[in-house]
């Protein structure tokens, strides 16, 4: 599965993981734990979906790639491994240099158990902030620009950190809190400086549980996603804008006939912004989902993608104004694999990678 992508360089790169019901990009050698096949892997691709280079990350123990962020032309990314127990995982963190090269790396991050990392983001002093959760309770870890730990501790206000973002001197991070088997948590943004002391908190407003799922910085403020129940309790999509210091400037969820989610958000040249996720409805199945923003976030165009059980987990927007979407899909009887397509601005297919 296609977890994120971004646009470093002259690459769109895509990172993800493959499981035992998700096969591995050709070249890319699984290993085997448990008697499951497990590893991360990266995907370098050109604006036409042509493949420029690809890593994988199968050292011996089972490793996921969960988020990823561009640093100039290289790519920081992060995720969780396998520390040795049955179920029990601790966060890693590397920069990876264009053609796949690690300049620095830092595994068994935070305790082990129920840990790992979900978001990244680089301030603009190179130095690397990712979040997460660690052992049920939300987590951020912070590392200079040469790989060397700067801190780490849990998060105040939060059971986990789903997404962060640079922002001026602070980053932000979306955390959510209550959250149950059986009913969705509550969201806010918190935003931290360089010592990760806390700058300014802010709950998000919902038709009641909300949760947010991806960050993107916009104008002097950002854009938040996830997913909310409407005024006629359906699940739809949830868009907040939010300015600095994280007052709450416009907060929509989109109607939705079954259950749509957003998961991925990027800024767009143009001071709009587009954003990926899934819509169910019954009989149809899940679909992947892409709705495109003005600047004045007014929708401009909504579409769906794929077929089968398709999601859509990460965006990222090209230099013509169009965007690459990525995610997973599974055709009846056929197993989930990972999907990449690139879509123009108007949301018309370009190409779809194998």
């Amino acid at each position: 599965m296609a977890d994120a992508v971004v646009w470093a360089g002259e690459h769109a790169v895509v990172v993800g993981s493959a499981g035992a019901s998700d096969p591995a990009p050709a070249g890319a050698n699984p290993i085997f734990v448990d008697g499951a096949r497990y590893h991360g892997w990266i995907r370098a691709l050109d604006a036409q979906g042509g493949a420029a280079w690809a890593r994988r990350f199968d050292d011996g123990r089972e490793v996921h790639v969960r988020a990823a962020a561009p640093a100039g032309e290289d790519l920081v990314i992060a995720g969780e491994q396998r520390a040795g127990a049955a179920r029990e995982y601790t966060g890693w963190v590397a920069r990876i240099a264009p053609g796949g090269a690690e300049r620095w790396r830092l595994d068994r991050l935070g305790a082990a158990g129920a840990t790992g990392l979900a978001a990244i983001a680089v301030r603009a002093d190179g130095s690397v902030v990712a979040g997460g959760m660690q052992r049920g309770k939300a987590w951020l870890v912070a590392i200079d620009p040469h790989g060397k730990q700067r801190w780490d501790h849990d998060l105040a206000g939060a059971d986990e950190v789903t997404a962060v973002m640079p922002a001026a001197d602070t980053v932000v991070a979306a955390g959510i809190v209550g959250r149950t088997t059986t009913s969705a948590g509550t969201s806010r943004l918190i935003a931290v400086d360089a010592a990760g002391a806390v700058r300014w908190s802010t709950e998000l407003p919902a038709h009641g549980p909300g949760e947010v799922f991806a960050l993107a910085p916009l104008g002097d403020g950002g854009i938040a996603v996830g997913q909310a129940p409407d005024t006629g309790g359906h699940d739809g999509a949830w868009i907040v804008r939010f300015g600095a210091g994280g007052a709450i400037r416009s907060s929509q969820v989109l109607p939705a006939a079954g259950s749509d989610a957003a998961r991925a958000v990027a800024a767009m040249a143009d001071g709009g912004f587009v954003v990926a996720g899934s819509s169910f409805d019954a009989p149809r199945d899940r679909r992947g989902m892409v709705w495109r923003f003005d600047a004045a976030d007014q929708l401009l165009w909504q579409k769906a993608y794929g077929s089968g059980e398709s999601f859509a987990r990460g965006v990222a927007a090209t230099p013509d104004g169009g965007a690459i979407v990525v995610g997973a899909t599974q055709t009846p009887g056929a197993r989930l694999r990972a999907w990449i397509g690139g879509i123009d601005r108007l949301g018309a297919p370009r190409w779809t990678a194998p």
